[in-house]
C-alpha cells in the first residue's frame, strides 16, 4: 500500500439549525465554515494540529488537518477532513467501501487522489 495514503480518519460534525427557507443556503454554509474555523483554531492552539488545507468556496466546506505525531501510530501523524453537516464525506466512505471489495488497491489509490486534489 502507499504510505503517503495512510493513515487517514474524518470527522463530521452535525449541527441542527432552523433557518427561514429564503436564507437557508447562505446563511448554512456561512454556519459551517464559521463552525470548521473554530475548529481549526481551537485544534491547532490547544492540541497542535496543522493545517493542511481548506475547501472553503465549496457547498460542503472541509478542513484537512495534520495531527501531531503519535505514538500510537509508530510516531507518524494522521490526516484527518473535518466537515459541518456534509454529506461528501459520507460519499467518500461509500466509495472507498465499494472500490476495497473490488480491488485491494484501491482504497489507497483513492486517498492519494483525495488528498491531492
Amino acid at each position: 500500500p502507499l504510505e503517503f495514503a495512510s493513515p487517514f480518519s474524518q470527522i463530521h460534525i452535525a449541527i441542527h439549525t432552523d433557518l427561514p427557507s429564503g436564507r437557508r443556503a447562505s446563511s448554512r454554509i456561512k454556519g459551517q465554515k464559521n463552525v470548521l474555523r473554530l475548529c481549526t483554531t481551537q485544534l491547532n492552539k490547544l492540541a497542535g494540529f496543522g493545517f493542511r488545507c481548506s475547501a472553503y468556496c465549496t457547498d460542503d466546506p472541509m478542513v484537512s488537518l495534520l495531527t501531531p505525531p503519535l505514538a500510537s501510530c509508530g510516531g507518524q501523524s494522521i490526516f484527518i477532513d473535518v466537515s459541518v453537516n456534509s454529506s461528501m464525506q459520507f460519499h467518500l466512505h461509500s466509495l472507498i467501501s465499494i472500490c476495497s471489495s473490488h480491488d485491494r488497491r484501491a482504497e489507497s489509490l483513492i486517498l492519494l487522489v483525495h488528498r491531492w486534489a
